[in-house]
């Protein structure tokens, strides 16, 4: 697995001093050289009376504040003489899903006599799904059509999933907006929107689309070298997206506003530009959460914060080359946001077996002092130190995935290495965090995962924890040990009776965004990719197998190859022969 640093080293290549005042900017570097400033433009114009002000308008928008969703433009500032319809975004049914329904009464065909058209559509939470437009000749017509929990079969226009439906009438022709879905991210075609006629001659027909952000390929390069999607490969088994992640599943799908609207950049379900004060803790104790999976997650956690430096500085630099007006001043605090844009974007929501913070530790009684670039034992400290306060007065943690836990402290208290009365007081509080034993076996293994190279807490959960049981990545604490070439924690773990040819298998767990690449792993396996000659030696001796192989037909040998640990010519050929060869 490579180093994340490394990588966003050979993207960023040597960071040249930055310049100071208003002075002339240093070019960007790297895969930020190569990205082009980028301005919206139509792709379609059939009708330029109606399509120039639509591009003006989304122009107006991608230059002001905030996401460019379906708000952002206003429709009925385009065309001042137009009639405007909305279908309300209040009085939605009270329950998700349910069906909506909402009816406008307009001369369609110029008949001087009102058709009907009626708007139906699903509603989850925040939204509408699935929302269809029909078409019906009269209200009698439409009345005998539309019966009761029965939608109607002819559709006229079919919406992606939006906000709300919004008609224009411009000279007796009737106009909607079809889309973008989100601007904050996804697809290609998310990235356009265009403007339907919906009363054309024959069916509804796309006359105006102005593309707003460029196609993905145009920032790929900057995908792949990025050290927070870099660190979400390597936390999700290799895979680039989880379906758990909310607000834009993957950062490269807010990556657009990052790279050319920073002054728009907000945090997921934020209105305007990040505040320090809100912004700073919940991204930070985010981001911590994130790392607390398994002791790799925890390695890419530390290396995405020691990151941040190199991306403020070549930000900092890029904006000021893509924009030569802005002052480094401004061009900072850009950078500033775009990295609590980035951190929110990627790691905000639910992820498997993650432990999420709120900085808000209950309604309106404690929000932590938090800044950006605190270090990870000064971000726990000030959580635990809040929670055994509330604790002494009677408060008590949420079980809830948006809660503080005592067993998420006490994750943040092991990787951090905090004194053992401190973690062995928090995890008394922890064993009270679940209602079943299952759950709470399952946790205690998590502990002893993290405690992996400190042999008094290694000890200390090998007594509540048992040494077989698999995580969500199908790796057992002897594969971990192995894995980071921690030989007191190896030993330990067999002298316990730790199993050594349990196979990982990630198929047990349900979320695909974090199935391993290479499947059915033994910790032998692990051993001679990354591990020291004294711990491939102590395996072998207790007896691991040596005649497997992996999910992709690899054998021991074959990781043997890619360990850079054992350097001696002698001692690689005596492994080479106790490893099969």
């Amino acid at each position: 697995m490579r180093n994340i640093a490394s990588i966003f080293a050979a993207a960023t290549m040597a960071l040249p001093p930055l310049v100071g005042g208003t002075g002339e900017a240093q070019a960007a570097s790297g895969a930020l050289a190569n990205i082009k400033p980028f301005r919206p433009f139509s792709i379609v114009n059939e009708q330029p009376a109606i399509c120039d002000p639509f591009l003006a308008g989304w122009t107006a928008a991608f230059d002001g504040p905030g996401n460019l969703g379906e708000d952002a433009a206003d429709l009925a500032a385009f065309y001042p003489q137009a009639r405007y319809f909305e279908v309300p975004y209040g009085n939605k049914p009270g329950y998700q899903s349910q069906a909506y329904h909402y009816t406008l009464s307009v001369d369609f065909d110029g008949d001087q006599e009102d058709e009907v058209l009626l708007f139906r559509a699903g509603y989850r939470g925040s939204y509408y799904d699935s929302v269809n437009l029909y078409l019906f000749g009269s209200r009698a017509e439409y009345e005998r059509a539309v019966r009761p929990g029965e939608p109607p079969t002819a559709i006229l226009f079919q919406y992606q999933p939006l906000d709300r439906a919004r008609i224009l009438e411009i000279a007796g022709r009737y106009y909607t907006l079809d889309g973008p879905k989100q601007m904050t991210g996804g697809t290609a075609a998310d990235r356009i929107v265009s403007l339907v006629e919906l009363n054309a001659p024959e069916k509804p027909r796309t006359v105006c689309t102005v593309r707003l952000y460029p196609e993905a390929q145009a920032f790929a390069e900057v995908v792949e070298t990025l050290p927070l999607l870099v660190a979400a490969r390597d936390v999700y088994g290799g895979k680039t997206s989880c379906q758990t992640l909310s607000g834009p599943a993957d950062f490269d799908l807010a990556l657009p506003n990052v790279l050319y609207r920073p002054w728009a950049l907000k945090a997921p379900d934020e209105q305007g530009p990040p505040r320090e004060a809100d912004i700073d803790p919940t991204g930070e104790l985010y981001l911590l959460g994130w790392g607390l999976r398994d002791p790799q997650s925890w390695q890419d956690y530390l290396e995405v914060k020691n990151s941040r430096p190199a991306f403020l500085a070549e930000m900092t630099r890029y904006y000021r080359t893509n924009r030569l007006t802005v002052s480094r001043g401004v061009a900072r605090e850009w950078a500033e946001q775009a990295w609590r844009y980035a951190v929110f974007s990627l790691v905000n929501g639910r992820t498997p077996e993650s432990v999420v913070f709120n900085p808000e530790l209950s309604p309106g009684l404690v929000i932590l002092p938090i800044e950006s670039g605190m270090s990870p034992d000064r971000i726990t400290r000030l959580a635990i130190d809040a929670w055994l306060v509330m604790r002494d007065q009677g408060y008590k943690p949420d079980r809830g995935i948006w809660g503080v836990s005592w067993s998420g402290l006490l994750l943040a208290a092991i990787y951090t290495r905090q004194p053992m009365e401190t973690v062995l007081t928090i995890a008394l509080k922890a064993e009270g965090d679940f209602e079943s034993i299952s759950d709470r076996n399952a946790f205690w293994n998590q502990a002893l995962i993290a405690a992996l190279g400190h042999n008094e807490l290694t000890l200390a959960f090998l007594d509540r924890a048992g040494t077989h049981y698999r995580n969500a990545f199908g790796k057992t604490a002897l594969m971990y040990a192995a894995q980071h070439d921690r030989l007191n924690a190896v030993k330990l773990l067999l002298a316990h009776g730790a199993w050594t040819d349990i196979r990982t298998d990630s198929s047990l767990n349900q979320y695909d965004c974090i199935k391993l690449e290479r499947d059915r792993r033994t910790a032998l396996m692990y051993a001679a990719e990354n591990a020291s000659a004294k711990v491939i030696d102590a395996l072998i001796d207790a007896g691991a197998k040596v005649d497997v192989t992996d999910s992709k037909g690899n054998n021991l040998l074959w990781y043997f190859a890619r360990n850079t640990k054992v350097t001696n010519a002698a001692e690689r050929a005596r492994l080479v022969k106790r490893l099969g060869g």
